[in-house]
C-alpha cells in the first residue's frame, strides 16, 4: 500500500518554498487534501522566487507564464526547451512559423493523426 501524507495548507504552503529554491521556473498547485477540490492557490516561480501567486487557474497562470517570458526575454529551461516550444507554437500558435526540427516533427505527427479521426 501506498504510504500517503495528508497535509494542511500552510504544510504544502511551507514544502512548496522549499521547493522554490531549487526551481527555475514552474506552477505550483496547493490543493486541499482531497485530489478532487479546487486549487487552494496557484503561483509561478522562476529561478527560485515566487514571481506569482493566486492565480485563478492553471490554464492562466500557464498564459502569464509566456507573458513573464516575453516580457523578461527569458529562455526556456534547457530540459524543457522543446515542451516550452511546442506549447508555445503549436497549442498556442505563438510564432509557429518558426519552429524547430523537433517540433515540426511533431507538429506534422499531431496533424495527421488529428485528421485520422
Amino acid at each position: 500500500m501506498k504510504n500517503v501524507q495528508v497535509m494542511d495548507q500552510a504544510d504544502q504552503r511551507e514544502e512548496a518554498e522549499r521547493e522554490f529554491e531549487k526551481t527555475t521556473m514552474a506552477f505550483f498547485v496547493i490543493r486541499e487534501s482531497d485530489a478532487l477540490s479546487c486549487a487552494l492557490g496557484i503561483s509561478i516561480v522562476t529561478d527560485g522566487v515566487e514571481v506569482l501567486n493566486e492565480l485563478l487557474s492553471v490554464a492562466c497562470a500557464c498564459a502569464i507564464m509566456f507573458g513573464h517570458i516575453y516580457a523578461l526575454n527569458l529562455k526556456y529551461p534547457e530540459g524543457l526547451k522543446y515542451t516550452f516550444e511546442a506549447f508555445q507554437k503549436i497549442i498556442m500558435d505563438i510564432e509557429s512559423k518558426q519552429m524547430s526540427r523537433r517540433v515540426q516533427n511533431l507538429s506534422s505527427k499531431l496533424q495527421e493523426y488529428i485528421c485520422f479521426l
